[in-house]
């Protein structure tokens, strides 16, 4: 089996209120204690890392300010109904735009790209509480 298999029962479980321990993932799965415990690492360190999936300003209202105050409160509401401590996006490459707007806002690039239609450079901004 798969580790994305692996990783999205143990997320599947953890959404219906049940949290396995490294003996019931490993033994599920046929893995190593070790792996178990690294699974249950890595799910531990990326609950809190959101993702902005997209948001668009329709073409005949760009450019009139709307973006900024639109983006900062999807954050604010990001950030009060789950609580996240990363909120991560992805833009196409050549939206200067849209880039110059992200990194005002406080998000900086990782150096991660997504494949997609375009190359899409991965930006994360990370919440000060």
């Amino acid at each position: 089996m798969s580790n994305l298999h692996r990783l999205k029962w143990f997320d599947q479980e953890i959404r219906f209120g049940k949290y396995p321990n490294a003996s019931t993932l490993a033994e599920k799965f046929e893995i190593s204690h070790r792996q178990a415990h690294r699974d249950i690492d890595y799910f531990k360190s990326s609950m809190k890392r959101y993702e902005l999936i997209s948001m668009m300003i329709g073409h005949q209202f760009q450019g009139m300010g709307y973006g900024v105050p639109a983006l900062k409160l999807v954050i604010q509401d990001m950030t009060t109904t789950y609580g996240c401590d990363e909120i991560y996006l992805s833009v196409i490459h050549n939206n200067v735009r849209a880039i110059r707007t992200y990194e005002n806002i406080g998000f900086k690039p990782t150096g991660e790209i997504e494949e997609g239609h375009h190359p899409e450079p991965i930006y994360c901004l990370k919440i000060d509480r």
